[in-house]
């Protein structure tokens, strides 16, 4: 795991995935913004209008969502929440505004983002199966360093 969390690291500050046909998904309510691949394609919205999950059929997800932080959650309450949510993360990195969490539950990898202000959290969770990291490590890198927060 600790090869896992050192490669990841190094793969966000590698060169993004190739750019062609990739779409840039902005969500209307919020503004939170990601890259998504070609080829993925999104859940239906849901009523709330709070963010789209996308897939590729292959076995990833992309969820890129934001709600109101109506509970005055911080980036601390936030980061707990979401390691209760997917297990022990072997990667962790926090700034004052924003985390990130990864790792792998079960056969499942997971990688978390979460930027948190007084008035808004938004949220990257993309998960996909263990036995495709090599298929994947670009994909995640590029919606990662895509990923902007609500306005």
């Amino acid at each position: 795991m600790k090869a896992f969390s050192l490669f990841l690291v190094a793969a966000l500050v590698a060169t993004p995935a190739r750019a062609e046909g990739w779409t840039r998904y902005c969500n209307a309510r919020f503004g939170q913004c990601a890259d998504i691949p070609p080829n993925y394609r999104s859940d239906p919205p849901p009523e709330n209008g709070d963010g789209l999950v996308f897939r590729d059929g292959a076995g990833m997800s992309i969820t890129v969502s934001a709600m109101n932080n109506a509970l005055n959650d911080t980036v601390a309450s936030q980061r707990q929440s979401a390691i209760e949510l997917e297990a022990a993360p072997t990667y962790q990195a926090q700034a004052p505004n924003w985390f990130v969490i990864s790792g792998v539950k079960g056969d499942i990898v997971f990688y978390v983002k979460s930027f948190v202000t007084k008035s808004t959290i938004s949220d990257l969770w993309i998960e996909y199966p263990a036995a495709r990291k090599a298929d994947y490590d670009a994909v995640v890198v590029r919606v990662a360093k895509s990923f902007t927060p609500a306005r």
